[in-house]
């Protein structure tokens, strides 16, 4: 029997850039964000979770997005 979808919003998914908001929504999961994004859900996972270590060396650049997932409550 295959797995009923999931339709609870249960993600927030909010993108800045350059201090301005360019992306704020809610979504059912990781893996919808991942293919919103297109990336790959590791990296989700990782973003979502603060390990995103290989991401820092690009903070400095000027137009860097700051991509912050929360869990609704």
């Amino acid at each position: 029997m295959p797995r009923s979808a999931n339709i609870n919003k249960k993600f927030n998914l909010s993108i800045e850039c350059d201090d301005k908001e360019i992306h704020n929504d809610d979504y059912c999961s990781l893996k919808e964000i991942s293919s919103y994004l297109n990336f790959p859900y590791s990296t989700i996972t990782d973003i979502y979770q603060n390990r995103r270590v290989s991401l820092n060396k690009y903070e400095k650049c000027k137009f860097f997005p700051k991509i912050n997932i929360t869990l609704l409550s």
